[in-house]
């Protein structure tokens, strides 16, 4: 039950220790030679070191170092070492400007949605390119860009009270939540009755997608994980040496986009669900015993049940930049941000979907769905009994 960043790539991790001499800290911070600081105003994040030596990261004018295929490298400009990249953007990550005696570093790492610097007097701060909204059962979570999740909705069992821990990517079940966290662990909530709410303690992952009792993960390798409930195969059929970009779990069925862009699916196969069509595909979302993807050419393709309300007949075009799928209806974003559904309406999903301008959507597994604007706003519509379609003021 997912609609996650509308690129799928498989992320780049990229690890820079940024070294500081100094004998103490900057103010407030004792015995500490570096600490990351956040410029809002400004829009960027500086390790500054009590020698006077400082490094500067921000978003620049065409990506972020390190991701979406830039590549980068340190090299050595004057005093100064440098993480150079592709797209134009860099970061002075050492200055040598002077003192002495020991000091503490700072890591940056990122990965495919932003970024995250940490320093050794404490100090840490995770950054993600845009924020990302995903849809349950009856319950909604968003996680913001500084990688803080907030869920509303059904909480029964406490699938609406999220992790502490920043998330840099994360996925939405029927009655939990997983998400990823910027130690590239796993972190999740809510329902537990089937261990899907209990992921490997172990490991370094990069992606999680949550179905309705299993969860499945992505190592860093590219490895799928599976875990939670397994009465059809959908944990131990999952393929051990295949390389995938991306997950969908569903109620009893994982499906994996493969390197090649053609998916592979296991588990219950009812309804076809577990045979994809053959296409190439650049996102897949999935929910109950139905799947719809977006093809390489941009047109919409579905496959699996197709009841009640026809959700399978998804609109033309070959424009479409993401896609959510719920039990009975899909919604897709076409490269103007416009927004179509399709399935059932029987709570006004299809006939209520908002106009404007939008980058991302999730649909629910009971009849509500919610979109980010282009300017940020949230808007949710359809069933509201559990007050998953009201959004919080505080977002």
């Amino acid at each position: 039950m997912k609609s996650n960043l509308s690129k799928l790539i498989l992320p780049v991790i990229l690890v820079t220790t940024v070294s500081c001499s100094g004998e103490q800290g900057p103010p407030g911070i004792s015995g500490s030679g570096c600490s990351v600081i956040e410029d809002t105003e400004e829009e960027t994040i500086t390790v500054r070191c009590s020698n006077g030596s400082q490094a500067t990261v921000s978003a620049g004018t065409t990506g972020t170092p390190g991701r979406d295929g830039i590549s980068c490298s340190v090299i050595q400009r004057g005093n100064d070492q440098v993480l150079n990249c592709t797209d134009g953007t860099s970061a002075v990550i050492n200055g040598n400007t002077g003192g002495s005696g020991g000091g503490s570093s700072c890591e940056v790492k990122t990965f495919a949605t932003g970024f995250n610097i940490s320093c050794s007097d404490g100090t840490s701060i995770t950054k993600l390119d845009s924020p990302a909204i995903n849809a349950g059962g009856a319950h909604t979570c968003y996680l913001d860009t500084n990688g803080k999740a907030t869920c509303w909705g059904k909480n029964d069992m406490s699938q609406s009270q999220p992790t502490t821990q920043r998330l840099i990517t994360y996925d939405v079940g029927m009655n939990h939540a997983c998400g990823i966290t910027d130690t590239n662990q796993i972190a999740c909530w809510g329902n537990n009755m089937m261990n899907q709410a209990t992921p490997p303690s172990s490991g370094s992952y990069s992606h999680v997608s949550c179905g309705g009792n299993h969860c499945c993960a992505l190592e860093s390798s590219g490895k799928a994980t599976c875990w939670g409930r397994d009465n059809e195969g959908q944990v131990t059929n999952t393929p051990d040496s295949v390389s995938f970009l991306s997950l969908i779990s569903m109620a009893k069925t994982s499906c994996g986009l493969q390197l090649d862009n053609t998916v592979v699916c296991w588990g219950d196969n009812s309804n076809s669900i577990a045979t994809p069509p053959s296409n190439t595909f650049t996102k897949i979302h999935g929910c109950a015993s139905h799947a719809c993807g977006i093809t390489t050419s941009g047109t919409i393709e579905c496959w699996g049940a197709d009841w009640p309300g026809n959700q399978n007949t998804s609109p033309n075009g070959d424009d479409y930049i993401d896609i959510s799928v719920g039990a009975n209806n899909g919604c897709a974003i076409n490269r103007s941000g416009q927004i179509s559904c399709w399935g059932d309406d029987t709570r006004n999903l299809v006939s209520n979907a908002p106009s404007g301008v939008f980058t991302s959507i999730a649909l629910g597994g009971m009849g509500h769905a919610c979109a980010i604007s282009f300017t940020g706003e949230v808007v949710c519509w359809g069933n509201n009994e559990m007050g998953q379609s009201t959004v919080p003021s505080s977002l």
